[in-house]
This record gives C-alpha cells, sequence and structure tokens, in this order.
C-alpha cells in the first residue's frame, strides 16, 4: 500500500502531466492514457520513480495520432482525425486519387450522396456512393451517353438520340423523347431541357413523360456544349465564339439573347439562382463571370486571368469557386473571393490534370480527369 505522501507525489505528477500533455496537440490521447482511460497497459520496472512495482502505466493504442507525423499521416492528415481515405498525404495537406477508372470522363455530378459521372468511351453513365464504388455503385442503361443531370429522383441521360428517364440507382430506364444530335441536359422540377448539335434547344414535361412531345425553346447556329436553367431563364454555351446565350423557359421558336463575348465560352452553372459562366481567351485571359439576374443583370467578375477555365462548381452562396484550367498538363483551382493577376491568386489544389468537370461536397472536390476517370480530393 503506497504512503500518503507517495500517493500525494503521484496525484502532482499526474496533474503537471496532463497539463503538460494540453499544451501540445493530441492533448486529450496523451492525458486519457495518464488518466487510466485507455485499454492498453505496461508495467514499470520495480523502483521506476514514484511508481511502486506492479502499478499501471497506461499506453497509448496502436493507430493513436501522433502530432509530429501529421505533414505525412493520410489518417491524420494536418490535423488528429483529418481522413485522406484513399489519397496521400503531403504537407499536411490531402492529395488526390482516383475514385471510379475510366479512359476518360465528360461530366460529374454529385447529388443526394451520390456521384454520377459519363465515360467518354461509349461505356454507359455510373453512379457510385460519395464513399466510393466499392461501397455502392452501378451502371445507368447499357449505351454510351452525352451528357446527363440528376433532378430530385431522377437521372436524365442523353444520348445522341434520344432523353432516357432513371429512377436514381436504377441500371434499367425508358425513353421520354426522341430527338437528333442531343448534347447536353438539364432538368427543373417541372421539365426536362436539352440542346442539340445544331443549336436547337428543346424542352419536355416530367409529369406526362414527354408524352406530349418536345417543344423547340430556341435555335441558335453551333454545337451546344453546356446548359442550365434557373427559375425563368434558359442559358446555354455553344462551341463557337457566339458566347452565352438565354432565352425564356416559356419561349418558343425564340432567338436568344446572346452576351458579346471576346473569347470562347466554356461552360454555364446556376448555382443559388446566380448564372456562373466560363470564358477562355487565350494565355490569361480567360474569365468566370457571375451574373444575377440574367446576361441582362449586373455582371460581376470573380475571376480573371486564368487559362481556358471551365467546369465551374460554386459554393458558399458564390464566395468559394472551384475550376479546372487547362494550362499545360492543366490543374484543378479554388478561389475564395476574388482572384486575378493584380492579388488574391487562386489555389492550385490538383496539378497534372485535364478536366471540363468539377462538382463539390462539404467535403471533397470530385472532378473527371481526362484519361484516368473520376478523381476525389478530400478537402
Amino acid at each position: 500500500m503506497p504512503t500518503m505522501g507517495r500517493r500525494l507525489s503521484r496525484a502532482v505528477v499526474t496533474l503537471c502531466m496532463c497539463a503538460t500533455c494540453a499544451a501540445t496537440a493530441g492533448a486529450f490521447v496523451a492525458c486519457n492514457a495518464i488518466l487510466d482511460n485507455e485499454a492498453r497497459t505496461l508495467r514499470p520496472p520495480a523502483g521506476d520513480g514514484d511508481a511502486p512495482p506492479g502499478d499501471d502505466v497506461v499506453a497509448p493504442v496502436d493507430g493513436a495520432c501522433d502530432p509530429a507525423k501529421t505533414s505525412s499521416d493520410p489518417r491524420n492528415c494536418g490535423s488528429c482525425g483529418h481522413d485522406c481515405e484513399k489519397g496521400g498525404c503531403q504537407a499536411g495537406v490531402c492529395q488526390p486519387y482516383v475514385f471510379a477508372s475510366a479512359a476518360g470522363v465528360d461530366r460529374v455530378v454529385v447529388s443526394g450522396g451520390l456521384v454520377f459521372f459519363v465515360p467518354t468511351t461509349g461505356a454507359p453513365p455510373r453512379w457510385c456512393d460519395v464513399r466510393g464504388c466499392d461501397v455502392a455503385g452501378g451502371d445507368i442503361g447499357t449505351v454510351g451517353a452525352n451528357d446527363l443531370a440528376v433532378e430530385g429522383n431522377k437521372v436524365f441521360v442523353a444520348t445522341g438520340g434520344d432523353v432516357s428517364a432513371y429512377d436514381v440507382r436504377a441500371s434499367s430506364g425508358e425513353v421520354w423523347a426522341a430527338v437528333q444530335k442531343i448534347k447536353t441536359i438539364t432538368a427543373d422540377a417541372a421539365n426536362v431541357y436539352f440542346a442539340t448539335s445544331f443549336g436547337d434547344v428543346f424542352t419536355c414535361a416530367r409529369a406526362d413523360k414527354c408524352a406530349g412531345g418536345a417543344a423547340r425553346v430556341a435555335f441558335f447556329d453551333g454545337a451546344a456544349t453546356s446548359i442550365a436553367v434557373d427559375d425563368a431563364r434558359l442559358y446555354w454555351t455553344t462551341s463557337d465564339a457566339g458566347g452565352v446565350h438565354e432565352v425564356a423557359k416559356s419561349a418558343r421558336d425564340a432567338g436568344p439573347s446572346t452576351s458579346g463575348l471576346d473569347g470562347v465560352a466554356r461552360s454555364v452553372v446556376v448555382s443559388g439562382g446566380v448564372l456562373y459562366y466560363a470564358i477562355g481567351g487565350g494565355f490569361y485571359n480567360g474569365r468566370i463571370t457571375r451574373a444575377p439576374g440574367g446576361l441582362a443583370g449586373n455582371l460581376d467578375t470573380p475571376i480573371r486571368d486564368a487559362i481556358e477555365p471551365q467546369g465551374i462548381a460554386v459554393e458558399d452562396d458564390g464566395g468559394v469557386i472551384y475550376y479546372a484550367e487547362q494550362k499545360s498538363a492543366g490543374s484543378i483551382r479554388r478561389c475564395a473571393g476574388r482572384c486575378s493577376a493584380e492579388g488574391g491568386a487562386p489555389t492550385r489544389i490538383a496539378e497534372a490534370q485535364q478536366a471540363r468537370t468539377v462538382a463539390t461536397t462539404p467535403s471533397a472536390i470530385f472532378w473527371g480527369n481526362a484519361s484516368l476517370g473520376v478523381m476525389k480530393l478530400v478537402k
């Protein structure tokens, strides 16, 4: 039985050790070990310090975070508990990894805890759980596609000659509309919208599964490359220098309004009811513009001096924008606030990434690599 003096001495030592631990990273792990809250114990040799023979001294369990290794530990990258999943850790920052292999990806969409993507090789579109395709996943249909859109509980797939609808996670669906040369597609709660390589834009109603036929909303010379919709308008881009086109959703056979741009519109997206579009204008002349109220509203350009930007993903009500830049081998970039050559340069979060499509969740970034497939990076 230890004496009263020895008990007091051990209590003081314990408190001092916890105070020291609390001043360092990993305070909870170390103090729990000292206070006998961990499962593993080691016995010190007899006569070691104030601990009498046979008393237990607790050691950390295997896998506990070592604050000295958070610069390279993928399970504790940058801070204890920050897990990079299948990616590496360099200088305390998670690195991207191949989330789903494919010989190129044209579109990545994240919705409802699932990742949907369109391979470039003619293979069917696929879906995977955001945690990994080994958790859950499958094909969407049996043929290749040009684009897909996810809205509510439906996935809409555009092939060269029709629009098909699938329930989320389903492998079989039904053809809703037959229109030649469809290139890009979007949807809202009431309708499906799609644009062709001829420059025509069509819509049909979800309520009757497009049984009433596809109505032409607008026409424009040039192959469509992307399309987006807000509460009142449709927007799309074309492969020529025609810029961004806009038309009312209710229009029929209309000639659209077109923005005057000194470059090629690469992609268009609506986030939070606000239009964003990317313009490629040669070396360090690309930009991403925000257009509240559509093309006739007050245009704002938060990102300037970029190199062929495209694939926009927007977070925090426009406060953060992710995009792919086509410089050299390509990169994925993040802009918080405003970014330009004069100041506030965007953060380069991944190099050697030729991509045209980017999507995000609160905890990760996904993009379609031109040769590897879908990439994932834990934020």
